[in-house]
């Protein structure tokens, strides 16, 4: 607010965090960032990133080199007992940052480089593997024929066909969540 009315402003290291985070709140609202993706981003800057600023004392954004001011960050988040992919996509938004405020030109500087860590991949997979093909059909056909079943009920003749079809929807909706929870991987 105080950048919008035109006052001098004493911009420090934790303030353009805190307009970054401002300008990915206004990402939300026009719908390009989703909440969750600014909610992380949220939540890093001010679980890691304030912090390791506080800790380092990097207050003014003029005087910073990134490069040397940044190296640290992941062994710093590592000390922390971060898993290291979540260090990474720390690393991400902070580049993100930067560049954001160097297109805003609230600084001169480049991005900095921070290096991040290496994931086995193949570790991942075999921590969460993918469904085999047949497993998968074997899940539609059955979420298929449970669909496809006819609803017994005991009500009078009134309600029967409102819930019939209250039924057929509650299945149709199950059906359709375990097919996109089973096709992402998600369980």
């Amino acid at each position: 607010k105080q950048l919008e009315a035109g006052t001098n402003l004493k911009l420090t290291t934790r303030k353009l965090f805190f307009l970054f985070l401002d300008y990915q709140e206004k990402e939300v609202e026009r719908g390009k960032v989703a909440p969750a993706t600014f909610s992380c981003k949220k939540s890093q800057i001010i679980n890691g990133i304030l912090p390791y600023i506080a800790l380092k004392g990097i207050r003014n954004p003029e005087k910073m080199n990134p490069n040397r001011d940044w190296r640290e960050y992941p062994n710093y988040r590592l000390d922390e007992g971060l898993n290291p992919s979540t260090i990474n996509n720390e690393v991400i938004t902070i580049r993100e940052a930067f560049k954001w405020f160097r297109r805003e030109e609230f600084v001169e500087y480049d991005i900095p480089f921070i290096e991040i860590f290496t994931i086995d991949q193949r570790k991942r997979d075999e921590s969460n593997p993918p469904i085999p093909v047949d497993d998968f059909v074997r899940i539609k056909k059955w979420l298929d024929d449970y669909v496809k079943q006819e609803i017994v009920t005991r009500f009078s003749d009134k309600l029967k066909g409102r819930h019939v079809n209250r039924e057929r929807f509650a299945r149709e909706l199950f059906r359709h969540y375990c097919l996109t929870m089973t096709a992402a991987a998600l369980r």
